[in-house]
């Protein structure tokens, strides 16, 4: 049927007769039936960022999980809260001056990757903060903590656990061809 073409775009909303065009083009060929798909915006920009260099760039700051906040917060980790995401985003600019990226581009891996500045609430064993409040409590002078068992038992802990971070910090910069580390977490 025979009909007027500003009528049929103006009835469809349309502004320019392509869709006409290819109808025709379509029709001659006798294709109707052919779908043809829209390949628009399927092609990889150029610009398009590696996002494995720069997570392992941040992974290079070695975040550390919770210890004790495995339940509430499975995947988050942690990085020491003097750090900032301005000086990794700076570092990483300095030792890849082929590939920079913007801030925003960094910022939006590092929180995909479930990573936080500080150490969590929650990341106090119950000995520990037992032995914080004890502390907080007992803070007078006329506390004698050579005597306090508590105390005594805290410092302890203290020193053992020192003694684990140093441990867990020499057994990361020591690297071994022949030897895998896992991470296994408990979950009650």
């Amino acid at each position: 049927m025979s009909v007027c073409k500003t009528m049929f775009l103006r009835t469809l909303g349309l502004k320019t007769d392509g869709v006409v065009t290819e109808f025709l083009k379509k029709k001659r060929s006798g294709s109707l039936t052919q779908l043809k798909t829209d390949n628009r915006g399927k092609a990889t920009p150029q610009t398009k960022l590696d996002d494995d260099l720069i997570v392992e760039h941040i992974n290079s700051y070695h975040p550390q999980v919770s210890h004790y906040d495995l339940n509430n917060a499975p995947n988050r980790r942690y990085l020491d809260p003097h750090l900032t995401i301005t000086d990794m985003w700076k570092h990483y600019n300095d030792i890849h001056p082929e590939r920079k990226i913007s801030y925003i581009a960094h910022q939006r891996i590092f929180t995909k990757e479930k990573i936080s500045f500080g150490k969590p609430s929650q990341d106090d064993c119950d000995l520990c903060a037992k032995y914080k409040s004890h502390c907080e409590e007992n803070s007078s002078s006329d506390h004698d903590s050579l005597s306090c068992e508590m105390c005594q038992l805290g410092k302890v802990h203290e020193a053992d656990a020192s003694e684990a971070r140093d441990n867990y910090r020499r057994d990361r910069e020591e690297v071994l061809d022949d030897t895998q580390y896992l991470l296994l977490t408990c979950r009650r």
